[in-house]
């Protein structure tokens, strides 16, 4: 099949988006396919079977660079002949949209309870901008399928824009365990550990996300403090492309400086997972946080909530620990401290069990969960 991919950026450095965006170019070429990657920037090279198409589209302001990323790819797209068009940005029209990155719709629910703020908030040119490009993606003609990944995001795109629910493919993340993987890293952690300057007696929680705010940062924060002063030694280790600085300042009223590590953007995460002992991401919404996924595979239990998709693969206090939202903070809490004071065999267990989970979902199952729906739609196109 020649297929297009359309995608601002494609970067395995980057975020769980970008990097998915490289797994799945580089797997649709593998099995032999014609890959055509649409994007502002890439990472991957131009070889066999990949051929990389750059979009120009305004940086500045921001309601106008989504806008103008839609309309040129959509334009440059129509110049060729393409079997599937499949979007991992914000395009219309398309075969096939996945939603990989969060519903702004549903982003503006979560973060504004207040009715009278919700309101003004979708009067911000940049919202307004975005659901117009969200609404146009999801109107009946302007895609054939959807993919979601994971069934909370499922029934999120049927209940706001009313799409049949046969028309939306569940396909849950992968993984690559070439590259997240447990396998013989005791001497890596034990240098990258001395490197930070980190105990041999202390727990380290990891959190890893490029929204602090919605990922639920303060409350990882808190949920680490909270340990401290039940008596663990516990350490926090903060990897991120976003500013510090107000997370910081918390931090040093609080007086918990010396237990809390921010790392900054951080290329090879998985050598930090080596370094943990427990992933935690008290989100308030993630369609399917694909950190999670590494996290396990590389043996870290996850703390997380039930508004990310990524909960759909963990089974809770067997290999990781599941509270409905953030505010729950004592819960979580509660469960990690059980967790902790079982160092020796709980957490192990749980480790092992997270292994287990991750291991069952490798990225080459996801490329062929969609190559599959890539045919479904090929077929209802009398190809």
């Amino acid at each position: 099949m020649k297929i297009a991919l359309v995608r601002k950026e494609f970067n395995a450095l980057h975020g769980g988006a970008e990097r998915y965006a490289v797994n799945l170019a580089n797997g649709l070429a593998t099995l032999g396919h014609d890959v055509h990657i649409f994007c502002g920037k890439s990472e991957i090279k131009e070889k066999n079977n990949i051929t990389v198409h750059k979009v120009p589209y305004l940086k500045t302001p921001s309601p106008l660079k989504n806008l103008s990323f839609s309309r040129n790819s959509s334009r440059l797209i129509a110049k060729e002949s393409f079997d599937i068009v499949n979007g991992l940005a914000q395009i219309f029209p398309q075969d096939i949209y996945r939603v990989g990155d969060p519903l702004h719709i549903n982003c503006l629910q979560a973060f504004s309870a207040n009715p009278l703020k919700r309101a003004i908030k979708h009067l911000n040119p940049r919202h307004l901008a975005l659901l117009y490009i969200e609404k146009n993606i999801f109107k009946k003609g302007n895609y054939k399928r959807i993919i979601t990944n994971s069934r909370m995001s499922k029934a999120q795109v049927a209940l706001y824009y009313n799409v049949p629910e046969e028309k939306i493919s569940v396909v849950h993340n992968g993984v690559d365990l070439n590259k997240f993987n447990s396998d013989g890293k005791q001497g890596l952690r034990k240098s990258i550990r001395k490197n930070l300057g980190i105990k041999k007696d202390e727990t380290v929680f990891l959190f890893a996300g490029n929204d602090f705010r919605r990922k639920g940062l303060k409350f990882a924060m808190q949920c680490a403090a909270n340990l401290i002063k039940k008596g663990f030694k516990v350490k926090l280790l903060i990897a991120g492309r976003q500013k510090a600085e107000p997370y910081l300042r918390l931090v040093r009223k609080n007086g918990y400086a010396d237990h809390i590590l921010f790392l900054g953007p951080v290329e090879k995460i998985e050598s930090v997972f080596c370094a943990s002992d427990i992933f935690i991401l008290p989100t308030f919404y993630d369609p399917f946080s694909n950190v999670c996924l590494e996290a396990m595979a590389c043996g870290l239990p996850v703390i997380t909530t039930r508004l990310n998709g990524a909960a759909e693969i963990i089974e809770d206090r067997v290999s990781g620990i599941l509270v409905d939202s953030p505010w729950l903070l004592e819960e979580m809490i509660t469960a990690a401290s059980s967790v902790i004071e079982n160092n020796s065999s709980g957490l192990k267990a749980m480790s092992e069990k997270a292994v287990l989970a991750a291991r069952q979902n490798p990225v080459e199952k996801n490329i062929q969960k969609t190559e599959k729906v890539y045919m479904e739609v090929m077929k209802e196109k009398g190809a």
